[in-house]
């Protein structure tokens, strides 16, 4: 489906077209948070094709795959830096055409993953709601960069739910606490399946 359609019926923002700049995914997914904006965020909307890549909106060349765009930067070495890229889930390249944020009250659409956010105290008491029929563990993964791959892609692919740090970019929008930006978010999909149950032991 073609961004564009659906945002002439949903009336959903375009970054490069609304706002006369691209933007991060990341950055999509905070302004929705904290404007409470509905973003489509295509290909030529993102201003980070690190995003891109693990949305299967740009291809990956070898210079990154190698690690090239990790090296010196996050990691110490190439081999680091090759084995840093190759753990980024991500989608299949030209699969899709972008990706849509949204506060939930104002979907019009199901969507795939749902991000909740809290400080420490709140993501526990999320995370022990989950696992208080299923136990076990709940997954959680650091990589200190790329999170919107953690955030939206991780849980879309295995339809299971995981904690997440936010990474620096997130501090690229005005919060009003940077402690409550340190602390973990969590996703989950479907939302339709998880949410009510987690609301219900919670």
């Amino acid at each position: 489906r073609r961004l564009g359609v659906l945002g002439e019926r949903q009336g959903l923002k375009r970054p490069l077209e609304d706002l006369g700049n691209r933007v991060t995914t990341c950055q999509a997914v905070s302004m929705s948070r904290r404007f409470g904006w509905v973003i489509a965020l295509g290909r030529e909307d993102s201003s980070c094709v690190l995003g891109a890549m693990a949305l299967g909106l740009e291809k990956r060349l070898a210079h990154y795959t190698e690690g090239n765009l990790c090296v010196n930067l996050y990691t110490d070495n190439l081999e680091a830096g090759r084995l840093s890229e190759a753990s980024v889930p991500r989608l299949p390249e030209g699969k899709y055409v972008g990706v849509v944020t949204a506060p939930l009250q104002r979907t019009d659409f199901e969507p795939d993953t749902v991000v909740i956010y809290g400080n420490g105290a709140q993501v526990m008491r999320l995370g022990q709601a989950y696992l208080w029929k299923r136990g076990g563990t709940l997954k959680s993964e650091f990589r200190g960069r790329i999170d919107c791959a953690d955030i939206a892609i991780a849980p879309f692919i295995t339809g299971e739910p995981q904690m997440v740090v936010p990474w620096s970019a997130r501090y690229e929008l005005p919060e009003k606490s940077s402690r409550f930006l340190s602390k973990a978010l969590r996703s989950c999909r479907p939302p339709s399946e998880r949410l009510h149950p987690l609301a219900t032991l919670l």
